[in-house]
């Protein structure tokens, strides 16, 4: 289910806080979220990538 329902929305939601980054000033409340959100991009890739982790 992660694959089929999860994995296309990721890939359009990590997209996006990478092309708009550069485009918002880093001590905004929008830039240190969107810098926090790319921090924790990998433990949101494992969720989605591996099947048996926080089932």
């Amino acid at each position: 289910m992660r694959q089929t329902d999860t994995r296309p929305l990721f890939e359009d939601f990590k997209t996006s806080p990478q092309a708009r980054l550069l485009e918002v000033s880093k001590p905004s409340g929008l830039g240190k979220t969107m810098r926090y959100t790319m921090n924790h991009l990998d433990g949101l890739t494992c969720f989605v990538d591996d099947e048996h982790t926080f089932t």
